[in-house]
């Protein structure tokens, strides 16, 4: 599963994927092209760019959620086609 986004509201949602149990029924991920994000999110990987979006989505599917909560963040995400 990819999270779109790795910031405040990311964190959230990292708690309720855990426990929700779906990290132990395919591997998490998070996608953030910000250049300032490390490439670690509390442990979990950060996709930088949607290369790398397409390549986990093919691999494992194309789960993934909105993790960013402000309309003009969501924009920028439909925008990239997320």
């Amino acid at each position: 599963m990819i999270a779109a986004g790795a910031s405040r509201h990311s964190n959230d949602l990292l708690g309720f994927i855990v426990d929700q149990a779906f990290k132990d029924k395919q591997p998490i991920y998070f996608f953030d092209d910000t250049p300032s994000q490390d490439s670690k999110f509390f442990g979990y990987a950060i996709l930088k760019d949607l290369v790398s979006v397409r390549k986990i989505f093919n691999k494992i599917g194309n789960d993934f959620v909105l993790a960013a909560v402000s309309p003009k963040s969501r924009l920028v995400l439909y925008n990239k086609g997320l």
